[in-house]
């Protein structure tokens, strides 16, 4: 799909939503541009080829954003992957968060520049102890967007020159069988509690975590769960629903429209098997 087949003059607003993006994990997206320690290594250099794969569709999805005329980018949380402490730091390019911060800050550049960026936090495991990453991510993005806002746990957002509201967090529930129930519960409750007058009214609940694409369009409220972009790994000492686990890799587009409609476009890649790939027996 391109911009050719909406005209984008009638568009009023149009927001790039990513999540889970796990800059540090070795199945995860990293840059091909150099990302140095203090040694002089190089950690861009033994990137895999499942990560130049993702590294090849998170350009793509860079370039859609360009031409659909991305106005506002907003990232749902798990920007890095952390140290994972739980496995002694395994599994990453490098558990050192400055290093990760660094890779991350490569790869967001050309997405929030000249653009409004909202950064949300994510789950405690990808974060560390007395230092809030995604904090200083928008400190280290401030210089090259329009307007950078560290947003924490949730917020709604409303859209400027629309009339449109989000509702944003990293995650609702870690239900992997039936996600699409649990969102519209989500939707029920938050109904019943903008009628109480609980909670502000909006439009669409938008949230991260589970890296699989679910969008529950009603006439009147949208539930959205957002793609990833690391691969495929097996969840603790277990392989557990290995089919219903399998990620989306991507991201989506919200656009808004003068006469305040909305199209919500999701744009899914090819997962590489990074773990799980076929070995010959």
């Amino acid at each position: 799909m391109s911009g050719n087949t909406i005209n984008l003059d009638n568009i009023e607003r149009c927001v790039a939503l990513v999540s889970d993006t796990h800059v540090g994990s070795n199945i995860a997206v990293w840059p091909d541009e150099p990302i140095y320690t203090k040694e002089g290594n190089n950690l861009s250099a033994g990137i895999n080829a499942g990560q130049k794969t993702l590294l090849k569709s998170w350009y793509e999805f860079l370039g859609v954003c360009d031409e659909f005329k991305v106005d506002t980018v907003i990232h749902f949380g798990d920007a890095t992957q952390g140290c994972n402490p739980f496995e002694g730091g395994i599994d990453t390019i490098t558990p050192d968060i400055d290093y990760q911060l660094d890779a991350c800050e490569v790869l967001m550049k050309p997405l929030v520049k000249n653009r409004t960026y909202h950064q949300f936090s994510g789950t405690k495991y990808h974060e560390v102890l007395n230092f809030r990453i995604h904090r200083e991510l928008v400190r280290r993005l401030k210089p090259e967007a329009k307007e950078a806002v560290f947003q924490g746990k949730v917020a709604n957002i409303g859209l400027r020159g629309t009339k449109k509201v989000l509702n944003c967090a990293h995650a609702a529930t870690s239900a992997l069988i039936y996600p699409a129930s649990v969102i519209d519960r989500e939707l029920l409750f938050a109904k019943v509690a903008m009628l109480e007058g609980k909670i502000p009214k909006f439009d669409y609940l938008i949230r991260g975590h589970l890296h699989k694409f679910l969008h529950i369009d009603y006439p009147d409220i949208h539930g959205v769960q957002l793609p990833a972009w690391q691969a495929w790994y097996p969840l603790g000492d277990k392989v557990r629903l290995y089919g219903r686990t399998q990620p989306d890799i991507g991201g989506a587009l919200l656009l808004i429209d003068k006469k305040n409609r909305s199209i919500l476009l999701h744009f899914v890649y090819p997962c590489p098997h990074l773990i799980d790939f076929i070995k010959d027996g």
